[in-house]
């Protein structure tokens, strides 16, 4: 059995190569009503499937279930702990092993987007806010399938478009095939029972078993006798407990049936995507749309240069900065995506012609024109209303959507320029400062060095600005800032310690001076302990 290999589970007799899905829906012709095992001799075709389902199981299953290990030690009540790398490591390492063991080599740029994955999931035990955190584990997921599509399809023709919609396909297949690693081991052990008289089916079964029936009848012994529960329950209850012990489980079970039911869908399906070539449109009507879209957009370009840039008008009356810059901000955000999105479909739908191609080029132009307005609309925004991170993340989004501008100004000169490569390198260089940033203590620092009322309200019991209130909510992150602010205004630290926001910050962080432990070990709430003074326990409002 172990010497089957990918080519030999999945060509028949006949010399045609079947996936799986084809195999059963053959099967399921020879296949007659009632139940399988009715004595009758399997035919070639089901017992392929059966080999191509025990071949499948002796290739995922072990390694995923080591990985499932590694996942539940590494991440159960631990999102942002020194192991978050040691996981992302594994779930790499998975991916590699799988693919070389099918008889496959790691295709170019692989190393790249695994050296990504494992300088994000540094980011995530060195930060404590919250939104990084999600958009840290948003980007693992989506290199994470990016790269396994990129190493079992041929993805050298995609666009970004098809790049997304397969990556929702495997995400929702996937799910589709949470019943393989059972039918895929039953498969296994059947033949391997077969073949060999093996016992090792029988003996897992009856451990996976034993040790949930050990775990309740414990349980239920404990509350029998009070020895007992000296022994052993007390010890159980008080270190397992059984919100723990279901916890791990749970993430075992996920860990395990997501890898396999991934791995395994890709392998079956990855092969079989195709490319369809769209039918070009002649590009006379495009022409005359951009066309006068392009000399809109080139009046209010204009306007922005000499304007907003130069400074050489004037506000309406009635309306001050700040209301001009966010009243503008999002409208511009949107039209320049949408710019950016519908030069893309014209280079993809319509033939190739140099009059287009110039008037796409005026059109990216005064996107960049848009970006930078929305931009300096957002700059002149924070000056008056201060930091927040999702002001951060706009400034960063602009800053993807000007690098990714680029990219499609190369397509429009060159065709054969491949944007889906260029997306997936652009983002990930863009996105690794976002992930280091350390947005909160930024905030900190900017918020309470650019607002005057904060200095006078420093000493007193109550919130006399907005301000106090957010950065009370920050994370972690900010401690040094917050530290640097008070030493800078010379405040003691008795007063520190009786500042409202100050205490309402460190309740929100559960900062009170101890070691958060090794598992758990993350950066940011370590260094905040060590540095800020622990207010007293007591209510400080009583």
């Amino acid at each position: 059995m172990d010497e089957y290999n990918e080519n030999n589970i999945t060509e028949t007799k006949d010399g045609n190569i079947y996936t799986e899905r084809a195999m059963t829906m053959q099967a399921s012709e020879h296949i007659p009503d009632g139940p399988a095992s009715n004595g009758r001799e399997m035919t070639d075709t089901e017992r392929q499937l059966e080999l191509n389902r025990s071949w499948n199981f002796g290739l995922l299953a072990l390694p995923c279930a080591i990985y499932a290990l590694i996942f539940a030690f590494c991440m159960f009540k631990n999102w942002s702990g020194v192991l978050t790398p040691v996981w992302i490591g594994s779930l790499v390492f998975l991916v590699a092993y799988l693919t070389q063991k099918t008889g496959k080599q790691l295709k170019q740029g692989s190393i790249f987007m695994m050296t990504v994955m494992l300088i994000i999931s540094v980011s995530c035990f060195c930060t404590a806010n919250k939104l990084v955190l999600l958009s840290n584990y948003v980007a693992e997921f989506l290199l994470l399938l990016t790269l396994i599509l990129h190493n079992y399809a041929d993805d050298s023709k995609w666009d970004m478009a098809q790049l997304f919609g397969e990556i929702v396909k495997i995400s929702v297949g996937s799910i589709g095939k949470v019943q393989t690693p059972f039918t895929d081991g039953r498969s296994y052990f059947d033949l391997r029972d077969r073949d060999k008289k093996s016992k090792a089916g029988p003996v897992l079964a009856g451990i996976l078993i034993a040790i949930p029936t050990c775990i309740v009848l414990g349980l239920i012994l404990a509350s029998a006798d009070a020895v007992f529960e000296n022994i052993f329950a007390k010890l159980f209850i008080e270190i397992i407990q059984w919100q723990n012990i279901l916890g791990v489980l749970f993430m075992l079970a996920f860990g395990f049936i997501s890898a396999y039911c991934g791995m395994r869908h890709v392998r079956d399906e990855a092969p079989l995507i195709t490319v369809k070539e769209p039918k070009r449109s002649e590009p006379v009507a495009a022409i005359t749309v951009t066309s006068v879209v392009a000399l809109l957009y080139l009046v209010f370009s204009a306007v922005q240069i000499l304007f907003l840039f130069i400074g050489g008008f004037e506000l309406p009356e009635g309306i001050s900065y700040a209301e001009y810059a966010r009243r503008g901000f999002f409208q511009l955000l949107i039209v320049s995506v949408l710019n950016l999105a519908v030069v893309l479909i014209l280079k993809k739908r319509i033939e190739n012609s140099r009059i287009l191609n110039a008037i796409l080029l005026v059109i990216c132009f005064c996107t960049y024109i848009m970006i930078a307005s929305s931009a300096i609309r957002m700059i002149m925004y924070i000056q008056v209303y201060n930091l927040t991170m999702y002001r951060i993340s706009v400034l960063f989004a602009l800053l993807t959507l000007a690098v990714l501008l680029a990219g499609v100004i190369i397509l429009v000169l060159k065709d054969d320029f491949s944007f889906r490569r260029f997306c997936v390198i652009a983002v990930s260089i863009v996105y690794i400062p976002f992930a280091f940033l350390n947005a909160d203590a930024r905030i900190a620092s900017f918020n309470l060095s650019n607002n005057n009322v904060l200095k006078n309200a420093v000493s007193t019991r109550s919130y006399e600005a907005y301000d106090y209130f957010y950065i009370s909510s920050l994370s972690t992150d900010a401690a040094p800032a917050i530290l640097e602010y008070f030493e800078r205004s010379g405040i003691p630290e008795s007063k520190m310690v009786d500042t409202d926001w100050y205490i309402e910050y460190c309740r929100n962080n559960g900062i009170d001076g101890n070691f958060v432990g090794i598992r758990t070990f993350n950066v940011s709430r370590y260094r905040a302990n060590r540095i800020l003074a622990i207010p007293e326990k007591e209510d400080p409002f009583a």
